[in-house]
């Protein structure tokens, strides 16, 4: 007997219902029972008995909460955070640099000098920022389709 409890998931995205599908009660004479999810992406299938329904519904979780999208990464979860720590260092620095560069190399006055090198700054920080949210997916990569 399968346990199908254990397919309940109470995550507020996948909750499980099952329903008497009205018409198909009528046209076959006895409760025909149909199960539905509360993100609506449960695939059709035909109504049938209790269990019947909590196969396709399980079906369904068995897919939504499957393993991740991305296959296992042989790098550990604390190297990648470590590297885009880093990633985002060099960024950062790089923005830095390329602006005292730019001040030296026009010999800019007070403000000027002042300006360019915090524009640097906040393009290291926005470029360092891109490169998080660009790699977010390779850090921690999410489960299949919910």
């Amino acid at each position: 007997m399968v346990d199908y409890e254990r397919f309940v998931v109470d995550d507020g995205r996948h909750e499980p219902q099952i329903v008497i599908d009205e018409d198909a009660s009528a046209a076959a004479g006895e409760a025909q029972h149909r199960a539905q999810c509360s993100c609506g992406r449960l695939p059709p299938h035909r109504p049938g008995t209790p269990q019947q329904a909590w196969a396709a519904y399980a079906a369904h979780a068995r897919r939504c909460l499957g393993p991740a999208s991305q296959p296992a990464s042989r790098v550990s979860l604390g190297m990648r955070v470590t590297l885009l720590f880093l990633g985002c260092m060099v960024l950062w620095g790089a923005g830095w640099a390329g602006a005292v560069s730019v001040a030296n190399t026009l010999d800019l006055p007070g403000g000027a000098d002042l300006a360019v090198r915090a524009a640097g700054l906040l393009v290291g920080f926005a470029s360092a920022g891109l490169l998080m949210v660009a790699m977010r997916r390779f850090i921690a990569p999410m489960r299949t389709d919910f």
